[in-house]
């Protein structure tokens, strides 16, 4: 998994030069960023066995608007949100170097390598800098349809990072497990198992998706990194679980991550327990339907 996740880093380029062609930490007309543009990432990127958390931003721009409204985007939120991190965050120091040009993106792998949790929380930190602090609690309930929207400010969020020494992934038991048949005709169930954090090249592949059980299948395949002595996962195995262990997998991805909690519990006025996501993605969808209309 390592080897995979540090390659995504071989791609990286600017519109202007490749990854090695960066040899200046600065140049004449470099902008300059204060102490606000520097974030800490909870989870950071891994190469070389080094960690990279320090990450300097820039404020939403007219750019970033014309980003979110391109076809390039193609009404993906997650899409779009790789669009402008891309342009927002002007350095990585130790692995990219400060742009030269505020406006210049990085190549798309950079937001696509990142982890979800990374993403999500660059976001929130753009988002203050640029002065809005509020966004939402957002969801549906199953059983009445009845809409929940709760206001959150984004600054008071609580941030957990994950120690520089673990890898980015957390390890589960399944109640029922993935079942094998041998060759003898035994069949064999598989328990214990690493699931991986999700990565943004996942959201933009789910951003496309309509079907949330597909959406969830192919999550799940993607980051479930090994289980027992069983080969590879795809999705046909994951269709095949039990439902309380795809639940569990799926709590495992939300309520066992580091970063920032995206997810709360209520109960409903009709009595049901719903769980409400964090809405940032609206922000990108919202823009590029507002960019729209006449």
């Amino acid at each position: 998994m390592n080897e995979n996740f540090n390659n995504e880093y071989e791609k990286l380029e600017d519109s202007d030069g490749s990854f090695d062609d960066w040899e200046k930490d600065s140049d004449d007309g470099v902008p300059d960023f204060t102490p606000d543009n520097t974030v800490e990432l909870p989870v950071g990127l891994r190469k070389d066995g080094q960690v990279f958390r320090t990450v300097v931003i820039d404020e939403l721009c007219g750019i970033d608007d014309h980003l979110v409204a391109s076809n390039k985007s193609g009404g993906n939120g997650a899409k779009a949100m790789s669009m402008v991190l891309c342009r927002a965050v002007q350095e990585v120091p130790g692995l990219l170097r400060m742009k030269k040009d505020s406006e210049k993106l990085f190549n798309r792998e950079f937001a696509r390598a990142l982890t979800e949790i990374d993403r999500v929380f660059l976001i929130t930190r753009i988002f203050m800098l640029s002065g809005r602090n509020e966004s939402a609690f957002v969801g549906r309930c199953r059983h009445c349809k009845k809409v929940h929207n709760e206001r959150v400010f984004l600054s008071q969020l609580e941030v957990k990072s994950w120690p520089d020494d673990k890898p980015p992934q957390v390890e589960f038991h399944l109640k029922k497990g993935f079942k094998e048949k041998t060759d003898s005709g035994k069949e064999v169930f598989h328990k214990e198992g690493i699931l991986r954090f999700p990565l943004g090249k996942e959201s933009e592949l789910l951003g496309k998706m309509e079907n949330e059980a597909e959406a969830t299948d192919s999550l799940l395949a993607a980051c479930i990194v090994s289980v027992g002595n069983y080969g590879k996962v795809d999705t046909s195995m994951v269709k095949a679980l039990k439902r309380q262990d795809r639940e569990e997998l799926m709590f495992s991805l939300s309520e066992s991550l580091p970063g920032i909690k995206q997810g709360k519990w209520i109960t409903c006025e009709c009595g049901m327990d719903m769980e409400l996501r964090l809405d940032l993605i609206s922000f990108f969808e919202g823009r590029r339907r507002n960019a729209k209309r006449p």
